[in-house]
């Protein structure tokens, strides 16, 4: 080597080379980290969805690295004279060997679900791609990097299999084959990246070829979405119909199009109700997920199936489900749920196959990263695209035009969070509202809190209102989808369709928001519409009140099965058959999860006393009265004041009290349920992940 040579490559990098490499570092590092999120917690998404990962990675790993690279300047300086170059990287690399040992067992065991891996990976593989890079221009250190490069790879290697044995043990062998990809790109960067000796045009070089060969590797790692097309329908030989009950979780009535809203937001339902029933005023037995689904199953009331949180949310055995009683009569019954708070109370007994759905982004590290900058609809999404993808799979794989079959969707875009796509909020929010102040809004407001405070600021109730538009509006774009899958593969003259929803939401009307602590009629009062087999009696709508209660019944009724329990809803809403009920029930118990938040933020004394009380509401089409176990009951007129606002059971108290007497008859009619001596059955214990996401949603106190 000439002493030219020798001089160029133990000169000192330069500041612009130092930022320059620190970038390309910042990029390489992100995307690996974005792929490896993306492949131990995502598979089986489009390669588009795995480009989105890995931007986002770099994303946050390059301006992370230029302060980290600023830092390793500043410290450099302070120390050259005690620990030199070669010292401070080798310090560097064992720093870097700790935390790329430890964020690789993060990222590929499926109990890693928070951010702190995210801090150690874009702080230890950044380190090791800037450290062997700039080591490597000194001559007296190239050398020496050969063996410590290859040591750090055969470390890494150790590492990735151990996490990799794991991996295949409880996941498959599809594993194996991602940490192959992973060795041989990993391996690939940090070799191409340390044999830099004086070029910045060959470390752009690098850049240019690994990034999109990385892409194109861990983008085909997921099996592709296929729709579920032409296939062959049912024929005369299945006269038996097939039943689908879409649930839309939180959804409110006056949201949709075919009830009145005028703007646009549930294109498919409306088209969907032009050739069905649309009943006027369907109410729910219960304001909140788990009672809802319990009556939707069994056609009881929360007074008799117990499945609530005044006993335990747990639904027993000796209730016997629609999915049970269809199962028996040999129906296939499938259930594609995205809410998390019913997977641990046995509502789903009876079903044979059961889906619990998430987003793609659900399990990311990203997650957070991706709901601020309101990524392309997928990656917020709550489900939705994964039951379109479900539902491909089982009408390509499993479906026999034979069997009849039980189809149950829960869709969960409408819940809290609000944090739609970019596109969605942009669109629905005012003029006045800014999408960064949209976006802290959505990310920080939590529904249960706002309730317990009775907050009523305008300006956050017009964005959150905006938000809730953005993701019904979405939501209805994943009804669309599953409705064409339905209508291109199934016999939709052979199959009864129903669209509903469990409850509502709040808004911030009259300082109410959320679902938990309230029972009033923007909660209870929901859409409900029913497809006939042959689109018989479509365009049509009914005036008179029925309940969730009667969904069950009305099934068996089309089904022509016969099946009567004690306490049992006994309506038909076939319109030939159906007689409006002259009143409508519904009742809420104390949500006790959430009476120790209430007493810690609003203090123990008569504040938080209204999270304690039982709801019990009596409800014609004009009026409803809301009776309280603390004896603060309520009368409304809907008529004149649609979100309860005005108490009137001051100013007409004859009235109060007759409707009272009724709904204390009606309650003494119920078969009450009796909680057994030796407790419920339980579920399995909650992971962790479950106790996050409940909590996120409301469901579990801090």
């Amino acid at each position: 080597m000439s002493v030219t040579e020798t001089a160029n490559t133990t000169k000192d990098v330069t500041v612009f080379e130092w930022l320059v490499q620190t970038v390309v570092a910042g990029l390489l590092a992100g995307t690996t980290y974005g792929a490896m999120d993306f492949v131990y917690h995502a598979r089986g998404q489009t390669p588009e969805d795995a480009l989105v990962a890995m931007c986002l990675g770099a994303v946050v790993a390059t301006p992370l690295l230029l302060v980290v690279a600023l830092g390793m300047a500043a410290a450099e300086r302070c120390t050259a004279t005690k620990l030199g170059r070669a010292r401070w990287c080798g310090w560097l690399a064992g720093v870097m060997v700790v935390g790329l040992s430890a964020s690789s067992v993060l990222c590929m065991t499926s109990s890693y679900r928070n951010g702190y891996g995210l801090l150690i990976v874009l702080t230890s593989v950044p380190f090791a791609v800037a450290t062997h890079g700039l080591a490597s221009r000194s001559s007296a250190l190239a050398r020496r990097q050969v063996s410590s490069v290859a040591g750090l790879i055969i470390l890494q290697a150790i590492v990735l299999a151990v996490c990799g044995a794991a991996s295949v043990a409880a996941r498959g062998l599809h594993a194996a084959f991602n940490i192959l990809v992973l060795l041989i790109v990993g391996g690939g960067v940090i070799f191409a990246v340390v044999g830099i000796r004086r070029s910045l045009r060959r470390t752009g070089l690098t850049v240019l070829v690994l990034l999109p060969v990385s892409i194109a590797c861990f983008a085909t790692l997921g099996s592709p979405h296929t729709d579920a097309q032409n296939l062959t329908t049912e024929t005369g030989a299945n006269r038996r119909p097939n039943f689908v009950l879409i649930v839309l979780d939180t959804t409110r009535r006056d949201h949709l199009g075919c009830y009145g809203h005028p703007g646009g937001l549930t294109p498919a339902l409306d088209e969907l109700a032009v050739e069905s029933v649309v009943y006027e005023h369907a109410i729910s037995p219960s304001p909140w997920t788990v009672p809802s689904h319990a009556s939707m199953f069994t056609g009881l009331f929360p007074v008799t199936h117990g499945c609530s949180s005044e006993h335990h949310l747990w639904l027993d055995e000796e209730f016997l489900t629609l999915a049970e009683v269809l199962k028996a009569e040999g129906y296939r019954t499938i259930a594609l749920n995205s809410n998390v708070a019913m997977a641990q109370n046995n509502l789903f007994q009876g079903f044979e196959d059961v889906h619990q759905l998430s987003g793609p982004c659900d399990q990311l590290s990203l997650q957070y990263l991706a709901r601020i900058g309101g990524l392309p609809e997928r990656w917020v999404d709550k489900g939705g695209w994964e039951a379109s993808r479900a539902l491909s799979r089982w009408l390509t794989e499993s479906y026999d035009p034979q069997h009849p079959f039980f189809l149950f969707i829960n869709l969960y875009e409408a819940h809290d969070p609000y944090v739609p796509a970019y596109a969605d909020r942009k669109q629905h929010l005012s003029g006045h509202t800014g999408y960064l102040e949209a976006t802290r809004t959505a990310m920080t407001a939590r529904p249960v809190l706002m309730n317990m405070e009775r907050q009523a600021n305008a300006e956050t109730k017009a964005t959150i209102g905006g938000l809730y538009r953005a993701l019904v509006n979405y939501q209805d774009r994943s009804v669309g989808d599953l409705l064409g899958q339905l209508r291109r593969s199934v016999d939709m003259d052979n199959t009864l369709l129903i669209v509903t929803a469990d409850h509502g939401e709040n808004l911030g009307e009259a300082a109410r928001w959320g679902h938990l602590q309230a029972v009033n009629n923007t909660l209870i009062h929901v859409p409900l519409i029913v497809r006939y087999p042959g689109g018989r009696r479509g365009r049509e709508r009914v005036p008179g009140l029925c309940q969730l209660t009667d969904i069950m019944p009305t099934v068996l009724d089309v089904l022509e099965i016969e099946h009567q329990a004690a306490g049992m809803s006994s309506r038909t809403l076939r319109p030939e058959k159906f007689t409006a009920a002259h009143q409508a029930y519904a009742q809420v118990s104390p949500f006790y999860a959430l009476v120790g938040t209430a007493e810690q933020r609003l203090g123990f004394q008569a504040p938080a006393a209204r999270f304690k009380d039982h709801f019990r509401v009596i409800r014609s089409s004009t009026t409803t009265f809301v009776w309280s176990s603390s004896g603060r009951h309520r009368l409304y007129d809907l008529q004149t004041d649609p979100f309860e606002t005005i108490d009137l059971s001051a100013k007409l108290p004859e009235l109060a009290q007759q409707l009272n007497h009724e709904l204390l008859a009606w309650w003494a009619r119920q078969p009450q349920y009796v909680p057994k001596e030796d407790g419920p059955a339980t579920a399995d214990p909650l992971d962790q992940r479950t106790i996050d996401q409940l909590r996120t949603l409301g469901y579990m106190g801090d």
